[in-house]
């Protein structure tokens, strides 16, 4: 399945907010699809992810809306992005749980029993975090009807499960001698269901996978779910974004990125926004799906740069006229690396369409103004339509034989800077005299 072209927002935080967010992204047409509230939304939660007043993570068991930021409930949200065409994220971590929360005071017997102060010295969360017991048939279908129910009475379309707490000193504890590890398989065998039974109960469900980004990458959960938020690192980092496309391209199909803006914010300047800085950021984290962070559609930031709007919107655009070519076959045109002074080149073929799409980034600090791409799988008798595309703007339609597109190198002159490479067979159209541009003869 594709995945989705999301953007969201903490969930501490006004709902009042939120709709006039969702409101002006409606009104000017930002061709996104799902909408993520993220933690904070709960119980007493207060102020941003780092606030220590009442954090996030102290509320969770507390299942239900913030009467400080939700005072009539989620529901409004979710009747909003209905009525927007926006599908509804939201964040709820099930299995973790505090120790005074409604739902541990309410079903005790839900939890595996605490484990010693000593033990939470290397965790990331203190004394009093507590681990649902999905093995027990009683405590797994109470979960389950809990997370129904929001999913009925707030309107989620996405159902984002998180996981934060390292569980094995209570597996550890809950097992006898004779029966090592049965704790854990438990679990997890309960854990499946929960996710089986929600699919079954609410058809066109999607479920977000998410354990602290990435910790949980399984065949069972990848069977299940979709990947949006794949790691907890790299959002910041262009280079790191990279490597876990490139990592998880070969066994994780299903996951997505996020374009990286994390550290410039170059809405608040007046422009030009075609740059080649900044359509390397927005390309380099393409995937089979594609989040856009808080404050890049600037509605979210209070900012109102129409130049801008206009640009992300062309941006978005061209993710979405590329994310088909995802689910194609994989193929890596350079090694694995981590250095700002390579390239990154990345193939996806489509066999059963005879096409395909190369991504071509050239790194901030590469001295190589020129890369062999190395296309694999084409016929090397075939003509090829071939698109090589700088900027948003479409290139040139060139005809190329296949055995010298498999050989064609990629010219680019400033760093960072990226291309796009489309081809397609076709049974029409001769190449005549020497390509352009971008595009550089093989040498022979």
């Amino acid at each position: 399945m594709k995945g989705p072209v999301s953007f969201g927002s903490w969930g501490a935080e006004p709902i009042s907010d939120k709709l006039a967010y969702i409101q002006w992204v409606h009104d000017h047409k930002i061709p996104v699809e799902v909408y993520a509230v993220d933690a904070g939304w709960y119980g007493a939660s207060v102020g941003a992810e780092d606030d220590p007043t009442n954090s996030w993570w102290k509320n969770r068991g507390d299942w239900f809306p913030s009467p400080v930021y939700y005072p009539n409930g989620i529901k409004p949200l979710g009747d909003a992005l209905k009525a927007a065409g926006l599908g509804f994220s939201l964040w709820i971590e099930p299995e973790s749980a505090m120790q005074d929360t409604k739902i541990v005071k309410e079903h005790p017997d839900w939890f595996f029993r605490q484990i010693p102060r000593a033990s939470y010295q290397q965790w990331p969360f203190p004394y009093g975090t507590l681990i649902t017991n999905l093995g027990n048939p009683e405590a797994r279908e109470g979960i389950t009807k809990m997370i129904s129910s929001l999913v009925s009475d707030f309107g989620i379309t996405w159902y984002r499960q998180d996981f934060n707490t390292r569980p094995e000193h209570f597996w550890e504890l809950a097992d006898t001698p004779d029966r090592v590890g049965m704790a854990e398989i438990r679990h997890i065998e309960g854990l499946y269901r929960m996710w089986d039974d929600l699919l079954t109960l609410h058809p066109g469900l999607h479920i977000d996978n998410c354990a602290s980004g990435g910790r949980r990458l399984d065949i069972e959960m990848m069977s299940r779910s979709f990947v949006v938020w794949r790691s907890d690192y790299g959002y910041q980092d262009t280079l790191a974004e990279q490597a876990q496309t490139q990592a998880l391209a070969y066994w994780v199909p299903q996951n997505m990125g996020l374009e990286s803006y994390s550290d410039t914010e170059p809405w608040k300047e007046s422009g030009p926004y075609s740059t080649s800085k900044n359509i390397y950021r927005m390309r380099l984290a393409y995937d089979v799906g594609y989040g856009v962070a808080y404050g890049v559609i600037p509605g979210a930031a209070g900012i109102h740069n129409e130049a801008w709007v206009a640009w992300i919107k062309r941006a978005i655009g061209e993710y979405r006229e590329v994310q088909p070519y995802f689910l194609g076959d994989f193929y890596p045109l350079l090694s694995y690396s981590l250095s700002s002074e390579t390239w990154t080149a990345w193939q996806w073929n489509r066999p059963e369409h005879k096409d395909g799409l190369a991504i071509v980034l050239r790194r901030p600090q590469s001295p190589f103004p020129v890369m062999p791409l190395g296309l694999r799988h084409l016929d090397p008798n075939a003509i090829y339509a071939v698109e090589v595309r700088t900027t948003y703007e479409k290139g040139l339609i060139k005809h190329m034989k296949g055995s010298d597109l498999a050989q064609m190198q990629i010219q680019l002159p400033k760093a960072p800077d990226s291309i796009l490479v489309f081809y397609r067979q076709t049974a029409a159209g001769v190449f005549h005299g020497k390509p352009e541009g971008n595009i550089v003869t093989s040498g022979k």
